[in-house]
């Protein structure tokens, strides 16, 4: 019966792309609120339609002429679902890989309903298969962000229908790092994001090789740039720190090291000793179990110079004149 209540006041908005391995166990984990339920679909090629349809769930199949991107594929599902659904004050946000825990509507609708300033919620995150790679585990280790108020969420979120509105929902030029976008303007407009101690989604990120896990990082990276370049000149500087550390590490101390090294003296070489001692340091600070601590520490420096491509590939793309395609990992 809760459920059923709290289901008359919000919505949920998955969002895909040939997702029928996954889709079906997503919309199970939903079943509880069907009758306010929409998938956003961006053209799937295989049967992810088909399955949601046969679910009894409405389906938005978005326009092939219009890039794809999740920013549009939540805005639509968004537009779709409140027209039909006049009465909703909160959205459910997920991605079609992943899996609803219980409980969780109800205790992120209960935190908006208690907190009239607050205009995004998220929870936990879990890598349901995170033991199967290291990759894997890296991503559960980075959904595991601190609990308390934060200055932004993912994906996954429930959203406040007004706020949303407010600023008016996702920028639909961002290919990747739509999410923390929209969290600072939610935040640049007074209202605050609160990551809360309690399970969201299971997800399926089925990352199992190190060229999947490059591109992401890559997308990353595009993100960063991205969004420095709209609010890189706020207050906090957004994104600014993680731009000029890939920038550090990737290319200016491996830079100075070498051509101060023919230039000046070979000495300058050791300059490159900063890359073991980082890992280590890394390494000692995570603290994970048996050779999985190294392969962390490793990829955390490896990832450096995959997200510093994304940042060079979003300065190259402004230079083009057709629009940024999706840089998508599986």
């Amino acid at each position: 019966m809760q459920k059923e209540l709290e289901a008359c006041k919000i919505g949920i908005v998955a969002i895909g792309r040939n997702e029928e391995n996954r889709l079906e166990k997503t919309l199970h984990s939903l079943k509880s609120y069907k009758p306010n339920i929409v998938y956003v679909d961006s053209g799937s090629t295989d049967s992810s339609v088909a399955i949601a349809k046969a679910n009894n769930v409405s389906v938005v199949s978005l326009d092939p002429e219009k890039p794809f991107s999740a920013a549009r594929g939540r805005n639509e599902g968004f537009e779709y679902i409140c027209k039909n659904n006049t009465e909703l004050e909160f959205i459910q946000f997920l991605d079609a890989d992943c899996e609803l825990a219980e409980n969780w509507i109800e205790t992120a609708c209960k935190a908006l309903s208690d907190n009239a300033d607050v205009a995004a919620v998220c929870g936990r995150r879990h890598e349901k298969f995170k033991n199967k790679s290291i990759y894997n585990k890296m991503t559960d280790l980075e959904w595991n962000t601190p609990i308390g108020e934060t200055k932004a969420c993912g994906g996954d979120r429930m959203v406040r229908v007004s706020a949303f509105r407010e600023v008016d929902g996702y920028d639909e030029t961002f290919i990747a790092g739509e999410d923390p976008e929209l969290c600072f303007r939610l935040r640049a407009e007074g209202h605050r994001i609160l990551r809360l101690d309690a399970d969201m989604t299971w997800h399926d990120i089925d990352l199992m090789h190190f060229r999947p896990w490059w591109v992401r990082n890559v997308r990353t990276g595009y993100a960063f740039s991205k969004c420095n370049s709209l609010h890189g000149q706020s207050e906090e500087k957004f994104k600014q720190y993680q731009i000029m550390r890939n920038w550090f590490w990737s290319l200016f101390l491996p830079l100075v090291s070498l051509i101060s090294a023919v230039v000046i003296h070979p000495g300058f070489l050791l300059l490159l000793l900063a890359y073991p001692l980082q890992i280590i340091r890394i390494a000692l600070r995570r603290k994970l179990k048996g050779i999985d601590n190294w392969k962390y520490a490793g990829l955390s420096m490896v990832c450096k110079f995959a997200e510093t491509q994304g940042q060079l590939k979003f300065l190259a793309d402004r230079f083009k004149t057709q629009k940024s395609t999706l840089i998508e990992y599986k």
